[in-house]
C-alpha cells in the first residue's frame, strides 16, 4: 500500500512497471478532502526469453561402409567380463556379433 500525502487536487497517472510484466497505468482524480484509492494490476506479459536449438548431423563417410572402434588397454582392464573372455570385448562395438 502506497500513500502520497500533500497533493494538490488534479489529474495524476500512476506508471506501474517490472520486469516480466504488462505496464500498468492508472489514471487518478485527486479532490480536496478526499482519498482516492488507486489498485493498479499487473498482468504477466510477453514471454521475452529465446530458445535456439541446434541440430548437428553425424558425419558419415559415404566411401566407407564398415564401423571402426578401438577397444582400448584401459577398457579392457576395468570392463567386468564374464570369464574375462577377449571376444566379449568386441560385442561392445555397433554392428559386432560373434559368431560360432
Amino acid at each position: 500500500m502506497y500513500s502520497f500525502s500533500s497533493l494538490l487536487p488534479g489529474t495524476y497517472q500512476i506508471k506501474v512497471e517490472a520486469s516480466g510484466f504488462k505496464t500498468a497505468i492508472l489514471d487518478l482524480q485527486v479532490e480536496v478532502g478526499r482519498v482516492t484509492a488507486g489498485d493498479p494490476r499487473l498482468e504477466i506479459g510477453s514471454p521475452s526469453e529465446t530458445i535456439n536449438v541446434g541440430a548437428y548431423a553425424v558425419a558419415v563417410s559415404p566411401t566407407q561402409a564398415g564401423l571402426e572402434e578401438i577397444v582400448t588397454e584401459d577398457l579392457t582392464r576395468v570392463l567386468p567380463l564374464n570369464g574375462r573372455n577377449f571376444l566379449d570385448l568386441g560385442q561392445l562395438e555397433p554392428g559386432v556379433q560373434i559368431q560360432d
